[in-house]
């Protein structure tokens, strides 16, 4: 079920003068993706900000924010919109401030790219009420089809955060970043309390799940190796079993701890799975032991508000599943792999893993289970990675692109 907040645009439209079309993105008969690039071009009217898009992105409600930006330099070209907020739980990483932008535009050239971050940075700036200059950092191609471009974001010589831009065979797919502890230095108390509930500026999509897509032997885009590559996000935390525990906490009705005997009495087989990284590789037909996640969960009776978990490392990595994928039967907490216990590289004494979803889902080092009832950025989803992260659908990155959320399945 797609979860975005643009209207269905399915149906034809009219614009003001009358005219009928479709969004640029279509399934034809064939179920292929085709285009339309005959978009007409809008122009701004007193009660309405019209832009170079489709009526479906026509911006009905501007906040005042919003509003002031048409007596300003500011020019809202290419983004749709932009919804920035505090993030409590990447305070410990550095990663206070997150964000994501907008757009239905096609990327036909660098300099299209280019304008894009450059409007994003300059919304980013205004909102904030700081100068932020970009410095291109980066880029990796993923999956044999996604291209992820990283940037600098700068307060004169200051680095105060990081912008990712996301495409996907030309298409837009989203832009999101973060801002680091350094920004809180610059940015003014009054913008930081507003920054608390969040500020949403145009159309923005929220979490797009994509329920379309070709069943295949082997997922596309990955490519089978035969040992686990390391990753480590915020290093690798020496963990006490004498000491530690597992606590799940949140929306629930009783809070509980759980220790790493407890675990391993309640562990058992779970039989050959693999394990699929985001990056493209993936480690088949390993055995692994633990539990079912549900089966901690609902120890707690879990509010019925309660949408997501966020599940955070001894050392301050976290990643979001959406609650129905923690609930899952194939969600669990491991302790064991080929009937060893976790090596200290690969998350001892516990983490989280599931076959279906991509591996940074598979959190390391756990500590805390949280369970939410609005949605929060972990660690990789506030750099741009997709809020659930399904394989098959190929989930790497968010989808911020009303053409392809439409769709529910990539171009």
């Amino acid at each position: 079920m797609l979860k975005h907040k643009i209207e269905s645009f399915r149906k034809l439209f009219k614009t003001s003068s009358g005219e009928i079309f479709k969004p640029h993105l279509m399934l034809n008969e064939g179920g292929h993706v085709e285009g339309n690039r005959d978009k007409p071009v809008f122009k701004a009217k007193d009660d309405l900000l019209l832009r170079d898009s489709y009526p479906y992105s026509i911006i009905k409600r501007l906040n005042p924010l919003l509003a002031s930006f048409r007596g300003s330099n500011m020019n809202l070209d290419k983004i749709l919109g932009c919804r920035i907020y505090y993030n409590r739980y990447l305070e410990n990483v550095g990663m206070p401030i997150v964000f994501d932008c907008s757009s239905d535009a096609v990327i036909s050239s660098s300099s299209t790219r280019e304008a894009i971050v450059r409007e994003a940075a300059s919304l980013l700036s205004d909102v904030l009420k700081i100068d932020i200059s970009i410095m291109p950092r980066d880029h990796a191609y993923m999956g044999k089809r996604f291209d992820l471009y990283m940037y600098e974001l700068k307060n004169n010589k200051l680095i105060i955060g990081e912008l990712r831009l996301v495409e996907v065979s030309r298409y837009f797919l989203n832009i999101s970043g973060v801002l680091t502890g350094e920004s809180l230095n610059v940015i003014s108390s009054d913008i930081l309390k507003e920054l608390d509930n969040g500020i949403t500026l145009g159309e923005t999509l929220s979490e797009v799940f994509l329920d379309r897509y070709e069943k295949r032997s082997f997922p596309y885009g990955q490519k089978p190796i035969k040992s686990f590559v390391i990753y480590a996000a915020e290093g690798i935390p020496y963990i006490d079993t004498n000491t530690w525990k597992l606590t799940i906490k949140g929306e629930v009705v009783r809070e509980i701890n759980v220790s790493y005997d407890d675990l391993i009495n309640l562990s058992r087989d779970l039989g050959y799975m693999t394990f699929h990284c985001v990056t493209g590789w993936s480690v088949k037909d390993r055995r692994w032991t633990g539990i079912r996640l549900r089966d901690l969960l609902e120890k707690t009776g879990y509010n019925s508000d309660a949408r997501w978990v966020l599940i955070r490392s001894a050392a301050g990595y976290s990643t979001t599943l959406p609650l129905e994928e923690a609930l899952a039967d194939d969600t669990f907490i491991i302790l064991y792999i080929d009937g060893k216990p976790l090596s200290k590289e690969n998350g001892y004494p516990a983490r989280i893993f599931n076959p279906r979803l991509y591996g940074w889902k598979s959190a390391k080092w756990i500590t805390e289970i949280i369970i939410l009832d609005k949605y929060m950025d972990g660690f990789w989803e506030a750099l741009a990675y997709h809020e659930r992260g399904y394989v098959e659908a190929e989930e790497r990155f968010k989808i911020r692109n009303p053409s392809i959320a439409e769709l529910s399945r990539l171009p």
